[in-house]
């Protein structure tokens, strides 16, 4: 989505005793950790992609398809792309404390507190940005870490 101030700079998660380098592992291990571009890799090669590391570690994760977005315009491009796809039945509402979806088939209703909020009138349809699989309707708010 264009304006999203999406940057693809992967991330390294340290590892620091035997029980996070058994988590790495199994991350590397999984099926799907090509895909997502998981690596382990020892503490020198940790310290050449990210030359601020410091401190005592063993070994890193290094997640290469990971990314970062700039918060402050996200919310604004996500809430307008909604608007243009949600057709009508999306509403930002700034001062409002929490937001309630409902959706059919099966009946659902999550709450989400944020100093935002976003309402449905009806459940989006697929498309739409705040689109999920599984009929939860994930709200914009996310993208500020306010889960």
């Amino acid at each position: 989505m264009p304006g999203l101030g999406f940057r693809a700079i992967g991330s390294l998660t340290p590892v620091r005793n035997p029980r996070e380098y058994a988590v790495a592992e199994a991350a590397v291990a999984r099926s799907d950790a090509a895909a997502r571009g998981y690596e382990l890799v020892t503490a020198d090669q940790a310290r050449k992609i990210n030359p601020a590391l410091r401190g005592a570690f063993e070994a890193a994760l290094w997640c290469e398809r990971d990314a970062a977005v700039e918060p402050r315009t996200a919310q604004l491009h996500l809430r307008e792309a909604l608007r243009a796809k949600a057709n009508g039945r999306y509403t930002f509402s700034p001062a409002a404390k929490s937001a309630k979806w409902s959706a059919p088939a099966p009946s659902a209703t999550t709450t989400a507190t944020s100093t935002a909020a976003t309402r449905w009138s009806s459940p989006p349809e697929p498309g739409c940005p705040a689109w999920s699989a599984n009929w939860s309707p994930i709200c914009p708010c996310a993208a500020s870490g306010s889960r």
